[in-house]
């Protein structure tokens, strides 16, 4: 996986975005935690870096970054929150912490993920075929992203960022990381070995319901729940979930 350095210091934090995201959305997270935390983000298959045939591929490429900075603490956002889990508990990778942001532990049925995988193919093949600006402009309308009219400004960057990729590499990722594909994580949370920090916005109930009981399961975890928020909780209050990852990761020094 591509790597973007965004503050350097002696105390690793490694960063995943999510869908449609980039290593920059980790900036001002990075200017949140300042010293002593050096912020290495990385980019998600076919976001940056090369594709991969499966989301089995993309956990082992994280766990192999990890490695080569052991004991780093780990923050995942939605799609990379789901990779950043399955490493923390399934890759044998040592984390100091583990954040994780609007993501879920997967899904828990075999037919549940056999329609979230026919439902992302088929968004899949509609990135293909109308293009990025307008899939992303699809993407953001979603009741998913209600929060976002609170924040005009926010979701105008957005628009205009996320639309400067390729969309044939980020449909491919879509097809492959898709939680229709990703064995569940929830009978693997009771492993889950190193303090952990769930988040999710206070307005987005799946995910804060998902977190709250991935929290309850996990021996070291907590949840903690952004007001004010939505599904991009570190995007949209910034300043807020910054100080909050800030706290946590001085807890464990």
């Amino acid at each position: 996986m591509k790597t973007r350095v965004l503050s350097k210091g002696t105390v690793d934090v490694v960063c995943v975005h999510g869908f449609l995201g980039e290593p920059d959305d980790w900036q001002p997270l990075a200017a949140a935690l300042g010293a002593p935390y050096a912020v290495r983000a990385l980019a998600l298959p076919g976001h940056g870096s090369p594709a991969v045939k499966d989301f089995e591929s993309a956990v082992h490429q994280l766990a192999a970054e990890l490695r080569k900075r052991p004991g780093a603490h780990l923050v995942g956002y939605s799609m990379g929150g789901r990779l950043a889990l399955a490493a923390a508990v399934r890759s044998g990778v040592v984390v100091a912490s583990l954040t994780v942001i609007s993501a879920s532990p997967g899904l828990e049925t075999g037919l549940a993920r056999a329609d979230r995988a026919r439902s992302d193919d088929r968004l899949a093949d509609k990135l293909d075929r109308r293009g990025l600006a307008a899939f992303v402009r699809d993407w953001y309308a979603q009741p998913l992203f209600a929060s976002l009219s609170r924040r005009p400004a926010l979701l105008r960057d957005l628009l205009a960022r996320r639309a400067r990729g390729r969309a044939a590499p980020i449909a491919a990722a879509l097809r492959a990381l898709t939680v229709g594909r990703q064995p569940p994580l929830w009978p693997k949370l009771h492993a889950l070995r190193p303090p952990a920090l769930f988040m999710a916005g206070d307005s987005d109930a799946a995910y804060r319901d998902a977190l709250a009981r991935a929290a309850a399961l996990s021996p070291r975890a907590r949840l903690l729940i952004v007001p004010d928020a939505g599904h991009l909780p570190h995007l949209e209050r910034p300043s807020f979930t910054g100080a909050q990852i800030r706290r946590f990761l001085e807890t464990q020094r």
